[in-house]
């Protein structure tokens, strides 16, 4: 290898080092897959170690049904994974019709994580956040979201028998989600340096470019896919049926702890301790 060679070949190890370096930080706790990603060797994704929780699309809108769903939530599965479905949100059809697809396609049985709903608004610069033909800049279209999204919500908590959590990135946060469903888990996609301050921010979708082995093209080169981490110092359960707590059960459930604590007296400013002079 030539000088001119030598130096090329290093820059490029360089900068292929620095960008895999900014898409994917070291550490993650799970992912969300659809049919975008191809078929999954789910028994190679089950070797990655960081991988605690898995989400996977299941529907869209009134008739969409992920083709990948079935095979991908029963491969998951039988790897021992913990897995979750979610639901795309529209505005082009009702909660009720939203739901019935849904619930045709997601089996309690096959549930170990609550559901989920994504909720994404198109965002420009000229014609401001829409969802469908809803503008969220429109305070009419805003409250007929936030009350389609409630009616969905509440569909889905009486039927699974747990609160859903909601994915957002954060114009969809600021437009609707913010002060709307304060008592809600978020499942937050924010590809800034800094993570956001959300309170109930129970996930933090942090990269759409990480790279997990078993997720690959035909070709067998790397496919990118969704990548995130646990936040607020939330854990596996509180995302699990059964374990979930909503927000506001989280807090109260903290008070609880600390007020438990046994107080330790404090010494009177007369006191001297054994070890004063």
């Amino acid at each position: 290898m030539n000088i001119f060679g030598r130096h090329t070949f290093f820059v490029f190890i360089f900068l292929l080092s620095m960008a895999v370096g900014m898409a994917q930080p070291r550490h993650y706790d799970g992912i969300d897959v659809s049919h975008y990603q191809g078929v999954i060797d789910w028994k190679q994704v089950k070797q990655d170690s960081l991988i605690q929780f898995v989400y996977i699309k299941a529907t869209e809108g009134k008739t969409f049904r992920d083709p990948r769903y079935k095979r991908n939530i029963r491969e998951a599965r039988k790897q021992g994974l913990k897995v979750g479905s979610y639901h795309f949100f529209h505005m082009s059809s009702s909660a009720r019709e939203q739901f019935n697809n849904y619930k045709k396609m997601v089996k309690k049985s096959e549930q170990d994580l609550i559901p989920m709903i994504d909720v994404e608004l198109a965002c420009s610069k000229k014609r401001g956040c829409f969802l469908d033909n809803y503008n969220a800049g429109n305070e009419k279209h805003r409250e007929a979201m936030v009350k389609r999204l409630r009616e969905l919500a509440d569909l889905m908590e009486e039927y699974y028998g747990c609160r859903p959590i909601i994915y957002c990135a954060l114009p969809s946060y600021g437009s609707i989600i913010k002060g709307n469903f304060d008592d809600y888990p978020l499942y937050v996609g924010n590809y800034r340096d800094k993570k956001v301050k959300i309170k109930n921010c129970y996930i933090w979708q942090y990269s759409s470019n990480g790279c997990v082995r078993g997720i690959s093209s035909e070709n067998n080169n790397p496919k990118v896919c969704d990548i995130a981490a646990f936040y607020n110092g939330c854990r596996l359960a509180d995302i699990t049926i059964g374990t979930a707590k909503t927000p506001n059960e989280k807090k109260a459930a903290k008070l609880r702890r600390s007020s438990a604590k046994p107080k330790v007296p404090r010494k009177s400013e007369g006191t001297k301790s054994k070890h004063s002079s």
